[in-house]
This record gives C-alpha cells, structure tokens and sequence, in this order.
C-alpha cells in the first residue's frame, strides 16, 4: 500500500545546525583541500590575502596594522584614513590562518564565515517566526546562502561577507520593544540586555564594515520611527530610553574608531572627503571609476559580474510581502530603504 510522506509538524531541534553547517561545507567543498583553490575570483581577492596577510604579520610582531610602507614606498600607505581598519573578519580568521597553509585557509574560513551568518540569524528567525517551525528553519536556510554573502565570497569581499552582527543586532532593537511597558525595572539585566545588545552589535558591525554600520543606523532609524507612531504602541518613554542606551552602548564599541577619523580628517589626511562647501540638497560629484549615478547593482554587480537578484525577482518578493507580509509597513519599508 502506497503511503504518502508527511513532514512532521515540526522540523528536529538538530535540523538547522545541521543543514546550515551541511550547506556551507557543500559551498566550499570544491575548494577545501583543494591545494591552490580558492573560493572567488579577481576583483577584490588579491587585496583580501594581502590584508590577511598583513594582520597576520601585525600579530605576530607586534606591529600598528594602520599604516604600511609596504605600499607606495617609500611614503607609504595611511590604511586607516583610507578604509578605516576593518579588520575583524581578518582577526577573527587569524587562528585557521596559523594553522593552515597559504591559500589553503581561505576556505575553511569562507565556510566559517557562511557558517557563523546561518547561526546568528537563527535566533532572530526563531525569535519572529517561532522556535521550531518550518518557517523558522527556511529562514535561516535562505538566509545562510543569500545572494549577497555569495556574490560577495565569489569576489573575494569576505569582509562584506560576515554578517555575524546584524541579525544579533535586529533581535535586541525587537526585545527593546517588546520589553518596553513591562512591570520590570528600567535598570533591571532584564530589560537593559536586549538595548545593549541592540548597540554592541551595531558597533561590531561597524568596526567590521563602517558602511554596514551606516546601513544599520539608517534602518533602526525608520524601524523606531514605525514603531513610535504605531497607535497600540505603549511605554514610549521606555522604548526611547532603551534606544538611547543601544546608541550609547554602540558609541563606547565606535569612539576609538571616530576620534582617531576626526583627527585624521583634521589634518587633511583622509581621501575623498565632502565638499564642505556643499549644500544638503547638492547631487555628488561624478565618481573617476565604475560607479555610476544610478541604481548600479540590482540587476548586475560590477561591469561583468554575475547577475544576482534581478528585477522580476525582487518586484515578485515585494508583491508577496506587501500582499500578505505581516507588518509589511515595517519591513518592507526598510526594503525600500535598502535597495
């Protein structure tokens, strides 16, 4: 007698640690243990070695990762007034570049890198969509291997490519308001964790890619405006407080990183800097390289990239989520803003 297979009504606790680890070693598989492979092509790999390189060498002998001769010797190259030492990712990949051989680390650590944007956003999926539902579980899968993170592995931003803190950062702004109103004391762990992590995070994305920090204000910032004119919301008082906190708390992880700027931009050291002439309203300069004045990158990143989301696709998601997303005003608001 035929049976017919029925998913159980709820997917293993074991299930998305599993598949997320499973999808990531499948995404590199072609490359590990592979002598002289790698994952990604030109564009940005070179760059991304000779960084991992150069913090390796910044560790072991003790040297300021800020500044090099090894580039236009002999005046040498200010690294952070020019990128503003993103390191992180290079840090955090320091131990499996100690224990492995050149290149042969880089994609033990891309899978990592795959591994820890999956697990991260597995709290944040099951915070909003359940603890253990199937939507919980396709969340994270989709997210574990979105076109973004891949695009930028394949063009070798693996800088770009860790998202550990974002999702960690969207729960904790989610919990400061879900916490807010509550008969818990202001000053209680309780209720002071979740702003905390709001803002730590955000800063750790920062220091990990400053635009990514950028991005992030900018949407908590229509995330808190949503939220405030919402008219079932209640403790406004509290919610505000916790936002403060998550700014302040984002601000301590960034202050080392904005003085050191300011003072570099005081004395005339940074690139690429504004017209301070300039009025608000005023259209950018025209930019010396490939970036063009327009959408550049929705349907095609960089002049002969591989296609990634085009417009059919992302039309199609935002008629589905306008149509029949919960808080649609939220988030595809901030859709809207991202793109």
């Amino acid at each position: 007698m035929l049976r017919i297979f029925r998913l159980p009504r709820r997917p293993p606790r074991w299930a998305i640690p599993v598949v997320v680890v499973a999808l990531c070693v499948l995404a590199v598989s072609g490359a590990v243990g592979q002598s002289g492979r790698v994952i990604g092509d030109g564009v940005d790999l070179y760059g991304t070695f000779w960084f991992y390189w150069w913090i390796d060498h910044c560790l072991r002998t003790g040297t300021d990762p800020s500044f090099t001769d090894m580039m236009f010797h002999p005046l040498g190259k200010d690294i952070f007034a020019h990128t503003g030492n993103n390191f992180v990712d290079a840090v955090l990949a320091w131990p499996i570049q100690a224990i492995l051989p050149y290149p042969d680390y880089q994609p033990v650590w891309v899978g990592i890198v795959l591994v820890g944007n999956g697990l991260t956003f597995w709290p944040l999926a099951r915070h909003v969509l359940g603890r253990q539902s199937w939507a919980t579980f396709l969340a994270t899968m989709l997210w574990t291997i979105q076109p973004y993170t891949l695009f930028e592995c394949m063009t070798g931003r693996l800088t770009q490519a860790m998202v550990w803190w974002v999702p960690l950062a969207v729960l904790g702004f989610l919990r400061t308001g879900e916490s807010a109103g509550g008969s818990a004391s202001a000053w209680s762990w309780h209720r002071l964790r979740w702003p905390l992590l709001m803002g730590v995070m955000t800063g750790l994305s920062a220091w990990t890619y400053w635009f990514l920090g950028y991005f992030l204000v900018l949407g908590f910032a229509w995330l808190a405006t949503v939220t405030l004119v919402q008219p079932e919301g209640r403790g406004r008082l509290q919610l505000v407080w916790g936002w403060l906190l998550a700014g302040l708390a984002c601000l301590v992880v960034v202050a080392p990183g904005l003085y050191a700027m300011a003072t570099a931009a005081d004395t005339g050291s940074v690139p690429g800097l504004a017209d301070p002439t300039a009025g608000l309203f005023d259209l950018p300069r025209t930019l010396g390289n490939n970036v063009a004045q327009t959408l550049h990158g929705i349907v095609l990143m960089e002049r002969h990239g591989q296609p990634q989301l085009t417009t059919l696709t992302w039309i199609l998601g935002a008629a589905v989520a306008m149509g029949f997303g919960r808080q649609r005003g939220r988030w595809v608001g901030l859709a809207c803003l991202i793109v």
